[in-house]
């Protein structure tokens, strides 16, 4: 009876080692090692915790460049590994939620697609043998800087075919070709066979404003172009107001979205497109009173929240959501948490997350926690959201100088 006894209890000592180990090793390996809080004390969850070592020097809130020696720990006591401890100051900012238009103006002008014609009866693509290649940004010809379709269409019309000094990025490098145009057959006016896009619109959901570095943030992912599928470089850009029109409800397999108009009332300028979303100055920050903290990623925790979205009558509102899934690894982009739509309201209305929610922002236990990035086709319900205060980061990177 004994040896049974000692049996069980050594097969569970070795059940609890084991967990450990890999509790040790999961932290090791998923947790950060640099840690930004406004707290003496970070709290993962209930099995981790980090704590400045006794023999680091104390930093002032603030001294973000002046991290110090702190330890993560499993279960309050055993060590997993050293980190580094930023504290830095609370930041608060008003929350959105809702509707705005986005209009986004390219660096030059964007290639989105080539094509051949007829010139002197012969099949030419003046475009593609100056080795233009859809995805390129034409910024300047002959010298002179293009920001619009019209400007280097008439370019093209007015070269009489003499070879045109064509300036271009590509993927992020600065080339230079030599275009040469030729007469159309069909028109008699000289083309380069070139498709080419200088802006783009459409509608998303204001997640903040920052009152005190007069800076806005939306989408929480970037405007990537229709046909080349590569990020937009923004050179300029507008937030408008919008207004609600229709809803067209998700479901599996298809991804629904909120049908919207874009208004004349300018409400800021857009400045920054990129993986992270949309960002820019407000023309006129409002006077508003509804400032609500911004969380520190290690401050989310999975449970419930809400996200605030305007899917009706015009109105935003808040619904309820629970976080699933957090993923705190530096390499997760937008992908920082999986939520899933609860509230029995908004899934009567939308069916769940659908496009022109990009940029809802989530509230959990009163702070700004992230906003709402993309759906998940096979289940309408569930989506990504990215951390507030990865997106406030990329905000303060508008103007530096100015941010809180």
């Amino acid at each position: 009876m004994m040896r049974k006894v000692i049996r069980k209890l050594n097969l569970l000592a070795a059940v609890i080692s084991t967990l450990l180990l890999v509790a040790v090793a999961y932290g090791d390996r998923r947790l950060p090692d640099l840690i930004t809080t406004c707290a003496d004390e970070v709290r993962f969850n209930v099995l981790y915790t980090v704590t400045a070592n006794s023999d680091a020097v104390a930093v002032s809130a603030g001294e973000t460049d002046s991290p110090t020696g702190a330890t993560l720990r499993l279960l309050g006591t055993i060590p997993v590994k050293n980190v580094s401890l930023n504290k830095t100051e609370r930041r608060y900012v008003s929350p959105g939620g809702e509707l705005i238009g986005i209009l986004l103006r390219t660096q030059g002008v964007l290639v989105v697609g080539t094509e051949s014609f007829l010139s002197e009866g012969k099949n030419v693509s003046p475009g593609t043998e100056a080795g233009l290649k859809t995805g390129d940004a034409i910024l300047s010809v002959n010298g002179e800087e293009v920001g619009a379709n019209q400007d280097f269409s008439a370019l093209i019309e007015q070269s009489g075919g003499a070879d045109l000094a064509v300036r271009y990025s590509r993927n992020g490098t600065v080339g230079q070709t030599v275009l040469k145009p030729r007469k159309s057959d069909a028109t008699g006016k000289c083309k380069c066979g070139l498709w080419i896009r200088d802006s783009t619109n459409g509608i998303g959901t204001l997640t903040y404003t920052d009152l005190a570095a007069g800076t806005v943030a939306s989408l929480g992912h970037g405007i990537y172009d229709v046909d080349t599928n590569e990020i937009l470089n923004a050179s300029g850009g507008e937030f408008r107001s919008a207004t609600l029109i229709g809803v067209t409800k998700g479901s599996v397999g298809a991804a629904g979205e909120l049908r919207g108009m874009i208004g004349e009332l300018p409400l800021g300028e857009l400045s920054f497109n990129c993986d992270g979303g949309v960002y820019g100055r407000m023309q006129h920050p409002p006077e508003r009173s509804d400032l609500i903290a911004v969380a520190m990623e290690d401050e989310i925790v999975c449970g419930s929240a809400q996200i605030i979205a305007t899917v009706k009558d015009g109105e935003k509102t808040c619904y309820d959501i629970e976080i699933e899934k957090i993923n705190r690894a530096n390499n997760a982009g937008t992908k920082n948490m999986v939520i899933r739509v609860t509230d029995p309201a908004l899934i009567e209305t939308t069916g769940g997350i659908v496009q022109g929610m990009s940029g809802s922002p989530i509230v959990q236990n009163g702070m700004l926690v992230g906003a709402v990035t993309h759906v998940f086709l096979n289940d309408p319900l569930k989506g990504y959201a990215i951390f507030a205060d990865k997106m406030l980061a990329l905000s303060d990177s508008v103007n530096p100088a100015e941010a809180a």
